[in-house]
């Protein structure tokens, strides 16, 4: 039986590019949902400070070292609350950097949507280039 496994050579910057693709879909799933035109500044102000601060924390929390990439228990360990501290820190500094009001909806569906998505996507990856 043929297994779906990749190159185990996966590094950081594989990562960066699906996160990346996480973060560019959240303001265009955000936009049909609400039946509304996406500019590019409202696609900047929703994913930058969600990008940014995942950047930030998820290197300081070791989400983007190898053994957490290719495994998919570290990756549970350390991805998820990696990405709370992160989503909460997007959602101040959305409101601080772009002078836009606070949602208490927005923040939560925000960082709960693109958790499940960012979690989902890191599983995937540890499972097909798992050791």
């Amino acid at each position: 039986m043929a297994s779906l496994r990749l190159s185990s050579r996966v590094r950081p910057f594989h990562a960066a590019i699906g996160d990346a693709v996480v973060f560019a879909l959240f303001p265009l799933l955000g936009s049909a949902n609400h039946d509304t035109s996406l500019s590019a500044d409202t696609f900047l102000r929703t994913a930058l400070p969600f990008a940014a601060a995942w950047a930030i924390v998820g290197f300081t929390a070791g989400a983007y070292a190898t053994r957490t990439l290719r495994s998919p228990g570290r990756t549970l360990a350390r991805v998820p609350g990696a990405w709370l501290l992160a989503g909460i820190a997007a959602a101040y500094v959305r409101v601080v950097a772009f002078d836009r009001p606070f949602s208490l909806s927005f923040a939560i569906v925000a960082i709960a949507l693109t958790g499940a998505m960012l979690v989902g996507w890191r599983l995937l990856l540890a499972f097909v280039t798992r050791r």
